[in-house]
């Protein structure tokens, strides 16, 4: 069971909205794993003679300077032939947020060639690469001596002294591949040598030449921009150049290492300043937990994909399911219940007696903190505070936080149960569309029909009723008539008018006392205000516009005072009329008496027999008022009601269509986006688990067996099929089920024999829900349903849909556990790498596939004791530490890997 929510703190709480604050920041001060940098790789100084005569007198700290007032993260400080500024500007750059990689341009019979170096790395290491290559220390800085030998040969002599080779600005006159123009065969060797890892360019049209280019078997190499200090329309290096190009590089650590790992998968890790980087709306930024099995952790995440690894008990699962329950999105009990029971069962022996969660999330630019409690078993309310730059602000609750920032979660398990379940199946879809207006209509509709139902039901009852006592009306005129012989006489039939009169007043005040009870009605009260927004671009317009609702509110009230004040003064003079008349009445009855005392001269009783007479004749007129009521009011106030059931039915059928028809349209879309290897398509009415459960409930005592129930929910739908019943048709419920009209008889007067008639109106509201199909492409053109598919194979389908489309966080917990091998790459690879940026991925994983080959940007390695679980360390796959834990717990350890790679034949 979900446990109970508790009231969280209020907005006062001070303490609570300090902690949060110090909390966020503590995060924040975390790092994020692998992010994109502005990187400006070609950079020259004073120590390159070509540089401009304004900029001779220059400072390392001004390259500093001027480099961070263009936001560039990294330099590689690279001077033709020399390496004397890099130590300086290294210095120069401590204790600011630039990283100074050493380097230099080396010149070439073939073109310029870049050499970036670790920044831990000496100048002096550069300057003996220099003189191995033939450049003596006399010639350090002189563009025009050239190194002794090609540039391919070059660039072996830089990896072999730990650095990167970098062919410079090959689209100029100076680059390579304007050099080589002459010879095809020696520039496309170039291209292919090993040892060159990127190609800078300067133009567009160059960037499209090399991305489009026939490179055959070679690999293709990066494009990166560099600014080469070389302002527009200038004619040699300056300092204001700093920045003018530029490239971004994904990079964790600020190594040469992390910047060869970066250069070698560029589709994830280079982006020139002219592309269009997608980013997600919305992620996820880190966590922090107080108290229980991971007190005191705080977690940051990246925005593409995180992974968590560590041993069984590290704490992976709960770090996942923490973030859900924060956000108030845990695994749906009412579809998923076993799942929903562990996890359950996992936070209450994971948080003990009291434990605080606090989600940083940001949104479209803004940070918020979301923070839950739990304590005794019991869960709060989550509260959200808004981050602001020295403090949070409580957001007016309550936050519905599906809708606020909605996430997709798998938790352990999930995946195979998408696979199986229908209802999560269909959550695939539904988490893409919005239905909240149809939904919210559904339910309203569906809240009239209640309402409809109970007045139908309350109508009849008074009508059948009605009938009952009618039926009584030919005798009682039978006895007024054997009666009325008695009394012949003119005298006593005209006292008859006072008891016409009599009746006459009691009708009058029957019908104003009624119109006083239905003044409520009159005046309805609307379901809900007009929600007028308090902070809109036309806040005059809308302020008038509330104060038309104000307006119509005191009318309302005013005119239902008047109308009140109307109907009780009518009731007043009614009453003082009766008050003049009912002396006059006694006085004749008194008179009435009198004289049939003095007609009983047989002494047959006469009074007595008139007051019989009096009280049928009473009885007569509320029996003709009461089949006047049911003729004139009830029986046509059943049909009104009927009339407007039948127009809520519609109402609610078509907000259902509605949905299917969202439903349906992004199916097809999914479709498409998944290029044909999955089909998705919507069957209306599928799911009828629903409807069975609910007529196995109301044919109880009818004798109707269960396949009879299971071909009637099959076959039939609830709202003509209630119809039928009401109608007492059960020719055509009969007829579509192939079941005899006897089973529908005995299901109708077991529902009349138990009054279950409330129940048969509740059984038309029940909802049939849509069913998912799922059709995977085994073959070209060949499509297999998913029920049909191995167990592992329909995971990675149910994996592939969901990774599909929309932009909300994934969180998949162990999905390797679930998956097709075979396909982990081929599917679900492909899809994080060529989807990146579109949506925030966190994942618990030991896949090798899903950590490494998708590359992601932040690895928590995490390990536990029996009592408490800890984050270990953090960082990218750039990160040496980071690949050494990734080997341990992915790949078994170093040897293992290596008996594989040797297995394999790699």
């Amino acid at each position: 069971m979900t446990p109970a929510p508790k009231k969280a703190a209020g907005k006062g709480d001070v303490a609570s909205s300090t902690g949060a604050f110090d909390d966020a920041r503590a995060i924040l001060s975390l790092s994020s794993g692998a992010i994109f940098r502005m990187v400006d790789l070609h950079v020259h100084t004073p120590a390159s003679p070509d540089v401009n005569a304004k900029w001779k007198d220059a400072k390392p700290s001004d390259v500093v300077e001027h480099a961070l007032k263009k936001g560039i993260d990294v330099i590689a400080v690279t001077d033709h032939n020399s390496a004397d500024w890099c130590d300086s500007v290294r210095e120069a750059a401590k204790g600011t947020q630039l990283a100074v990689f050493p380097g230099v341009e080396i010149s070439t019979s073939e073109g310029h060639l870049l050499g970036i170096f670790d920044p831990k790395t000496a100048a002096q290491t550069i300057k003996e690469l220099l003189i191995r290559c033939g450049i003596s220390q006399a010639d350090f800085g002189r563009p025009e001596v050239l190194a002794s030998g090609r540039i391919d040969e070059i660039a072996k002599k830089v990896e072999e002294a730990g650095g990167l080779a970098i062919a410079a600005h090959v689209d100029q006159p100076k680059g390579f591949w304007r050099m080589t123009e002459g010879s095809r065969t020696r520039r496309n060797q170039i291209y292919a040598s090993p040892n060159i890892v990127a190609l800078e360019v300067v133009t567009a049209e160059a960037l499209e030449q090399f991305r489009t280019l026939d490179v055959g078997d070679a690999r293709r190499l990066p494009c990166i921009q560099g600014s080469d200090c070389w302002p527009e329309n200038s004619d040699s290096h300056h300092v204001d150049g700093i920045g003018g190009r530029y490239c971004l590089i994904k990079m964790d650590d600020l190594s040469v290492d992390a910047l060869r790992q970066a250069l070698l998968d560029p589709a994830l890790h280079v982006c020139l300043a002219s592309q269009t980087r997608v980013e997600p709306s919305a992620v996820i930024e880190g966590v922090s937990v107080t108290g229980g099995f991971l007190d005191g952790q705080r977690f940051r995440f990246n925005d593409n994909i995180s992974c968590l690894i560590g041993g069984t008990g590290a704490g992976k699962s709960l770090t996942l399911e923490l973030i859900r329950f924060a956000l108030d999105q845990q695994t749906p009990a009412a579809v998923l219940p076993n799942i929903a029971d562990d996890v359950n069962l996992l936070l209450g022996f994971a948080m003990g007696d009291a434990a605080n969660v606090r989600v940083l999330v940001r949104k479209s630019g803004e940070r918020y903190l979301v923070e839950r409690a739990w304590q005794a078993g019991e869960a709060s309310d989550p509260v959200v505070y808004r981050l602001g730059e020295n403090d949070v602000e409580l957001v007016d609750g309550p936050v519905h936080l599906p809708s606020f920032l909605p996430i997709k979660g798998f938790s352990q398990g999930e995946v195979i149960e998408h696979a199986r379940e229908p209802l999560a199946r269909l959550s695939l879809i539904d988490d893409l569309i919005d239905t909240d207006t149809e939904r919210s209509a559904i339910k309203n509709f569906k809240s009239q029909l209640r309402e409809n139902a109970k007045s139908i039901i309350e109508t009849r009852k008074k009508i059948e009723n009605a009938t009952t006592q009618v039926k009584e009306l030919p005798g009682i005129q039978e006895q007024i008539k054997a009666l009325s012989r008695f009394f012949e006489d003119p005298k006593v039939k005209g006292h008859a008018g006072w008891y016409k009169e009599k009746d006459a007043f009691q009708n009058a005040s029957d019908q104003v006392a009624e119109l006083l009870g239905a003044i409520d009605e009159e005046f309805p009260h609307p379901d809900s205000d007009w929600t007028i927004p308090a902070a809109t671009p036309n806040t005059e317009a809308m302020g008038k516009l509330r104060r038309v609702e104000e307006d119509i509110a005191k009318a309302k009230e005013k005119h239902k005072s008047a109308y009140h004040k109307d109907v009780t003064d009518l009731m007043k003079q009614i009453q003082d009329l009766h008050s003049t008349w009912k002396p006059l009445f006694e006085s004749a009855e008194h008179e009435y008496q009198r004289l049939l005392t003095e007609l009983d001269t047989d002494g047959k009783g006469l009074a007595s027999l008139s007051q019989k007479l009096n009280r049928l004749r009473e009885k007569e007129t509320q029996l003709l008022r009461t089949a006047k009521q049911m003729d004139e009011k009830l029986s046509p106030q059943v049909k009104t009601l009927e009339h407007e059931r039948e127009g809520l039915l519609d109402k609610l059928q078509t907000a259902r269509r509605a949905i299917r028809g969202k439903r349906t349209s992004k199916a097809k879309e999914l479709t498409d986006r998944l290029d044909g290897r999955v089909r998705i398509s919507v069957r209306g009415d599928a799911d009828d688990r629903a409807f069975i459960e609910a007529l196995s409930a109301i044919r109880v005592g009818s004798h109707i067996q269960d396949g009879e129930v299971k071909a009637m929910a099959k076959r039939l739908h609830p709202v003509p099929f209630v119809k039928s019943l009401l109608t007492q048709d059960f020719d055509t419920p009969a007829q579509e089920s192939d079941l005899a009209q006897g089973v529908f008889q005995r299901l109708h007067e077991t529902i009349h024999e138990r009054n279950r008639l409330g129940d048969l109106y509740e059984l038309q509201l029940v909802d049939l829900e849509d069913g998912v199909r799922i059709q995977f492409a085994v073959e070209e053109q060949e499509y297999r349903d998913l029920e049909a598919l191995a167990h592992g194979q329909k995971c990675t389908v149910v994996l592939m849909v969901a990774l599909a489309q929309g932009d909300a966080p994934l969180i998949v917990d162990q999905p390797e556990d679930a998956l097709h091998a075979p396909w982990i790459e081929e599917y679900i690879v492909a899809r994080l790498r060529g989807d990146r940026g579109a949506r925030q991925c966190l994942f618990a994983t030991r896949s090798g596939n899903v950590l490494v080959s998708a590359d992601a940007e932040q690895v928590l390695a995490m390990d536990a004791d029996a009592h408490a679980g800890r984050v270990t360390k953090t960082g990218a796959l750039d990160r040496f530490e980071t690949r050494e834990l990734v080997l341990y717990h992915v790949e078994g350890g170093r040897e293992a890997f290596e008996r594989r790679k040797l297995k394999y034949g790699f």
